[in-house]
């Protein structure tokens, strides 16, 4: 909890180096990037596998049989609810200030964590599709 209320109020200095709204857009950044490139590594090997260039590992296609298009799709949405619900919230204050200027650092405190999650979710759900037309485990049973 501590943490918590530290990171909600200004910038956090560790041993001499300051952690702040910068930080958090780059972290941010690399977030949505290191997403993207877990969904891309999946669609890859999962095509790898449909073209014969690969070999089905047990731990892909443990990770297909256990995170099936619904469950994708039930996982983005709620990261991107979430992300709503946070710029929701920046809008309520907003509003509470009667639409006048606010403290930028204090609302992008709220607003980047809320774009992270929504791009996140919305990654999530469109590679879900995609995986989801390239199925590689009813493969197997059609060609036998």
């Amino acid at each position: 909890m501590n943490t918590v209320l530290r990171l909600s109020g200004p910038g956090v200095v560790i041993d001499g180096v300051g952690f702040d709204i910068h930080t958090m857009l780059y972290a941010a950044g690399a977030t949505v990037l290191g997403v993207q490139l877990v969904l891309f590594s999946l669609v890859a090997r999962t095509i790898g596998v449909l073209k014969n260039l690969l070999p089905m590992t047990a731990s892909l296609e443990r990770f297909l049989r256990v995170f099936t298009l619904e469950r994708g799709i039930l996982l983005g949405a709620s990261l991107c609810t979430a992300g709503f619900a946070l710029a929701a919230n920046s809008v309520a204050s907003w509003a509470h200030a009667c639409l006048a200027a606010i403290d930028p650092v204090s609302m992008m405190r709220v607003a980047i964590p809320s774009v992270t999650l929504m791009l996140a979710g919305a990654e999530i759900v469109f590679a879900c599709f995609l995986l989801g037309f390239i199925d590689v485990r009813s493969r197997g049973a059609t060609e036998s």
